[in-house]
């Protein structure tokens, strides 16, 4: 049994990660279609050609410059009147504003996947020469993403850890393993405030989900006798919840701290809030059954919930994520509520498949047989 659904995950996460790679492939394509559109139109533009000027005209540009030079020299040697104050120095923006502003520049544009080029000119004032560059640019970026998924999709389909890489990073690995290649600066933003937060919600969910498979993994840990089996058990148990405790409780501080700001609002730090707690309350239940009820199967059960939960959390909500923005999301603008309703889909379908599966696995209970054989006899 162990071995089947060893088995089953994998194939699962080896499909899930190659619908994530296509769909991030597609994604990436597409801007870069967008991008040479844009080439093509900005090399088919026709430029002014500037016309010849007559000598009247040339006449006339030089003696406007000879009474400016005058107007300079005059206004140089001539001394301030004491009532006129000197005029103010012009203010200099602060750093924030000039961040907003190149943050608004980059959203005018409208493209995703761009270098400095994009605030410190117009992108429509830009040279052939300066195209060329920025195509080049975004053609290494491509080849770069295409050669980290495939770096990271080979010991993915050998190994049993492609959550710590893509699965659960989801788009976030990015950031993190490749952030020169994202130069927007809006999905950086969240590392820029809360890195802490960040960090710890990310590397100690993967080392939750890590102990969870090793659990599951380990052969008739609950039911051993031996004191190795029931120790390594009891170890790797603490580690989880420890783990899933912490990571949790710092992606819903996170999420609470963004509030409005965040994708989705309010609303999706109540979403997010309610998946945190589908995973731990019932690791800690599960804890109280084996502790306090001294129940061995309630404690699988919950803790199997509780894996559960989690699993959607790190892997069927990136699946569910990444193919509602990069699909779905090209059709209509108002992407809020259907992110909204990924995050709760992601943990609500894995438990409730999970107890389907037992329904409809376990055998019927001597109590149901015992009252439909009182009721034959």
């Amino acid at each position: 049994m162990n071995t089947l659904l060893l088995a089953s995950l994998v194939v699962v996460l080896s499909a899930g990660l190659a619908w994530q790679n296509a769909t991030l492939l597609t994604a990436v394509e597409t801007q870069q279609l967008s991008l040479n559109q844009l080439l093509r139109e900005a090399t088919n533009t026709p430029k002014s050609n500037p016309q010849p000027q007559s000598d009247e005209v040339s006449r006339l540009k030089r003696e406007l410059a000879q009474a400016q030079h005058r107007l300079a020299q005059a206004q140089a040697h001539a001394s301030p009147a004491p009532s006129c104050p000197p005029p103010p120095k012009p203010r200099e923006p602060t750093n924030e504003l000039k961040g907003l502003c190149r943050e608004v520049l980059e959203e005018a544009h409208g493209m995703r996947i761009v270098s400095h080029y994009s605030h410190q000119t117009n992108v429509w004032d830009l040279s052939e020469e300066a195209f060329r560059a920025l195509q080049a640019e975004c053609n290494e970026f491509m080849l770069d993403m295409l050669g980290f998924h495939a770096f990271a999709t080979l010991p993915a389909l050998l190994l049993f850890l492609p959550q710590l890489y893509l699965f659960l990073f989801g788009i976030d690995s990015g950031f993190i393993i490749v952030d020169r290649l994202y130069p927007h600066p809006q999905p950086r933003e969240p590392f820029r405030r809360h890195p802490g937060l960040i960090y710890a919600h990310i590397y100690l969910s993967a080392a939750a989900l890590f102990l969870a498979l090793a659990q599951t993994s380990t052969t008739a840990a609950t039911t051993s006798t031996t004191f190795n089996s029931r120790r390594r058990h009891t170890v790797l148990g603490w580690l989880y919840l420890a783990c899933l405790t912490l990571g949790a409780a710092a992606g819903v501080t996170y999420a609470w701290l963004q509030g409005y700001g965040s994708d989705g609002g309010v609303g999706a730090s109540v979403a997010f809030t309610g998946l945190a707690l589908a995973g731990v309350v019932p690791a800690w239940l599960a804890l109280w059954c084996a502790l306090v009820r001294r129940d061995r199967a309630a404690h699988g059960l919950w803790m199997s919930r509780s894996v559960a939960a989690l699993w959607g959390a790190s892997v069927f909500f990136r699946v569910l994520a990444n193919t509602y923005l990069v699909w779905v999301a090209r059709v209509s603008a108002d992407i809020y509520p259907g992110w909204v309703a990924m995050i709760w889909m992601s943990w609500v379908i894995p438990v409730a498949a999970l107890e389907l599966y037992r329904t409809l696995a376990s055998p019927p209970t001597a109590g149901v047989v015992a009252t439909k054989t009182t009721k034959a006899d």
